[in-house]
């Protein structure tokens, strides 16, 4: 019976399925100086299965894991190794010895001998072997699979791949904060879930103050752990900035597991001020253009009575001259 393989990273727990590749499930990624624990169950009673990693600067080979009354199985690769691992893409490959003596077995590293891999053919009193020190991991770990899968060879296995990446943190501060009682920071990290960090908020500059006066707050730190996030873990800093001086401060997270630390600048804002309502200016109508303008009919003008006298007499006095002349 092929075994079923669970693998983690600190407090995230993946159930590997026998039909796991790398296409139908996202592969895990490892911060250097992480724990990384595969684990499963192994079914027919054996007393071992064999775990092998492969990686272009680390290959463990054939390592004797010890399965538990109720059929569990836990390998761990420790911080302390995972800190030397180089970045970059690994395979793992459970082997489950199903009926007996294992038919594909490994050598440990033995400097100046090489690493090897050696297939016994069932029934054929036939055996192979491969130097796989010198081999990329992806070529090593496909010398290990093509014996495994072997008509001749009675033993299964499954596998996954994992990465390894170098541990890093970021602050995920695009804008200015406001100083406005508690302020809130976060940032994305590659390290394991439950993995903690010291968080530091110190300001970058001090202004000078009056004897008599309160200086001001000296910055903020505290602890927080690494939450599971969709694609990438993250973590969360609230802190309150009452008494806060505006200006620059510098972020420090650093991981209290691996040691890792970087470091980020974010502003701090004084708060809004309220502006005062003011009065609109009033501005003068303006017709636009091309609208009719509504103009009295010229009959419909009306004359005044003084300018209307003035015209009659006018007339009269010229009518009086004319006659005058005449006689």
């Amino acid at each position: 019976m092929k075994p079923k393989m669970v693998y983690r990273t600190a407090a995230a727990v993946l159930i590997v399925l026998l039909a796991f590749t790398a296409s139908s499930a996202a592969v895990p990624v490892v911060a250097q100086g992480d724990e990384f624990t595969i684990q499963g169950i192994a079914t027919g009673d054996p007393s071992n299965v064999y775990v092998w990693i492969f990686g272009d600067n680390y290959k463990t080979l054939f390592q004797a894991t010890s399965v538990n009354s109720d059929a569990t199985y836990t390998y761990t690769l420790e911080r302390s190794e995972t800190t030397d691992l180089a970045p970059g893409m690994y395979y793992a490959v459970v082997q489950h010895p199903m009926y007996g003596r294992p038919g594909v077995t490994g050598t440990p590293t033995t400097p100046g001998q090489g690493q090897w891999i050696t297939c016994d053919y069932a029934g054929q009193q036939t055996e192979q072997t491969t130097d796989v020190s010198q081999l990329t991991a992806s070529n090593a770990a496909n010398v290990l699979v093509s014996y495994l899968s072997n008509p001749n060879v009675a033993d299964t296995y499954t596998q996954l791949s994992f990465m390894v990446e170098s541990p890093y943190m970021t602050t995920g501060v695009d804008t200015p904060e406001v100083l406005n009682g508690i302020v809130e920071i976060n940032g994305r990290t590659n390290l394991a879930p439950g993995d903690r960090l010291l968080v530091t908020v110190t300001p970058l500059a001090f202004s000078p103050t009056q004897k008599t006066s309160a200086s001001g707050a000296p910055g903020s730190s505290g602890t927080v752990t690494v939450q599971p996030g969709s694609g990438y873990n993250y973590w969360l800093f609230s802190f309150d900035a009452t008494g806060f001086e505006p200006g620059d401060y510098q972020v420090t997270v650093e991981s209290i597991d691996t040691g890792t630390q970087s470091s980020e600048i974010i502003t701090l804002l004084p708060p809004s001020t309220a502006v005062p309502a003011t009065t609109p200016a009033l501005v003068p109508a303006v017709t636009p253009a091309g609208t009719p303008v509504n103009e009295a009919p010229v009959s419909s003008i009306e004359t005044p009575l003084g300018i209307s006298v003035i015209i009659s007499a006018v007339a009269l006095l010229s009518l009086l001259i004319l006659w005058r002349r005449g006689s």
